[in-house]
């Protein structure tokens, strides 16, 4: 079972979509993607 931001990005570097070196461990934490994420 995934929860947590944390474990689904570790899932994606498990799977091959993502690299370690492809983002920061806390990217939900970015005001550009926090902005990107807000209801219209």
């Amino acid at each position: 079972m995934l929860t947590g931001l944390d474990t689904y990005s570790s899932y994606w570097v498990y799977r091959g979509w993502l690299s370690k070196t492809d983002f920061d461990k806390y990217w939900w934490d970015d005001p550009e993607y926090k902005k990107k994420m807000q209801p219209a």
